[in-house]
């Protein structure tokens, strides 16, 4: 990861590996590069914005180990990423860390196809527009949501409370609670679902996550908030933080989150006669984080109330509306990394 994520990149350098020798240089960067598509990569190889070993190279090159591919990278090759455009919206903030509340969409740091437009390249160009980069701040990742998530984030603004508070998330010392709404009638008031959980190796999205005795231990708190004819409001608790641990636990027990494109119904959800959906993402939201204050070991307690899409979902389900699903809008995307 480049030093400053408020930088255009104006490169791509990776080493091939043992497991890449003899790999064709159009395959090893279609495998590596997720921003581009393969008729892209493969033009940019023939006019010469692919280097290997400093040297320009033809698309059938068997790569050997340790030989270094540069990709040359042009703003025009990422229009729609601007980090000034990044919507930033600030609960809390000190000169240690500051608290976040994500909208559903927006990717926490770079990855797969996400080069420029993430929450973390937003905060490295907040503080260098600020004069941050002269007062030391360097902002870091404590703890991640999914892309399509919303809710509370902390994000460090030094390494050394990204180290303190990273511990204590380690620990499982923070408390989190999620509102999620699931698919039918959530049968008990409150409930523990227990499921240890690996990575699903059968499937075609490498993200996807299974229940599996073999995995790490998982353990999730449900209650019920609010419920509606066909579907339920529940905050969830993980005791434990796995991926995608809240929205595999609740599909395990028959009752997957509305609009999941990986464990429930990808399709998007409206209401009868309307053609604008409601919802086009997981109706999962961090509500709350409860944590010790990196320096005088206070506990703190942030709030995020639902995003919009979320807050309207459930509006239309308490004026008695029922939702009806629309079109796909999401497995396409979840093909890649997010």
């Amino acid at each position: 990861m480049r030093k400053d994520l408020s930088q255009f990149i104006e490169e791509v350098r990776i080493e091939a590996g043992a497991d890449d020798a003899e790999t064709r240089l159009d395959h090893f960067l279609v495998d590596k590069i997720h921003w581009r598509s393969r008729t892209d990569l493969q033009s940019r190889i023939k006019r010469g914005k692919v280097l290997v070993n400093d040297a320009p190279a033809k698309p059938a090159l068997r790569l050997r180990r340790g030989d270094v591919v540069r990709i040359i990278v042009e703003p025009s090759d990422l229009p729609d990423q601007d980090p000034s455009r990044v919507e930033v919206e600030v609960l809390y903030e000190d000169p240690d860390f500051l608290i976040v509340a994500k909208q559903p969409g927006l990717v926490v740091h770079p990855t797969g196809r996400h080069v420029y437009d993430t929450l973390m390249n937003a905060l490295f160009l907040r503080y260098r527009e600020n004069g941050g980069a002269d007062e030391g701040v360097v902002p870091h990742v404590v703890h991640r949501l999914d892309r399509d998530t919303s809710g509370v984030i902390c994000v460090a603004k030094n390494f050394e409370t990204k180290q303190i508070l990273s511990a204590q998330f380690e620990a499982r010392q923070p408390k989190k609670s999620y509102l999620a709404l699931v698919e039918g009638r959530f049968p008990d008031e409150v409930t523990h679902v227990d499921g240890a959980l690996a990575r699903d190796t059968d499937a075609e999205i490498r993200l996807k996550m299974r229940v599996d005795p073999a995995g790490l231990e998982s353990h999730t708190d449900v209650e019920v908030v609010e419920r509606f004819p066909h579907h339920t409001l529940v905050r969830a608790r993980p005791r434990t933080g796995r991926q995608h641990q809240i929205r595999v636990h609740l599909a395990s027990v028959g009752h997957p989150i509305v609009c999941d494109p990986l464990y429930g119904d990808p399709r998007s959800v409206g209401v009868a006669d309307d053609p604008e959906p409601l919802l086009e993402r997981q109706a999962l939201h961090a509500e709350e984080l409860r944590f010790l204050h990196p320096r005088d070991g206070r506990e703190l307690h942030f709030l995020a109330p639902p995003s919009f899409d979320l807050g309207a979902t459930l509006a239309a389900l308490r004026d008695g509306a029922t939702l009806v699903p629309g079109r796909d809008v999401q497995s396409q995307r979840w093909r890649t990394a997010e």
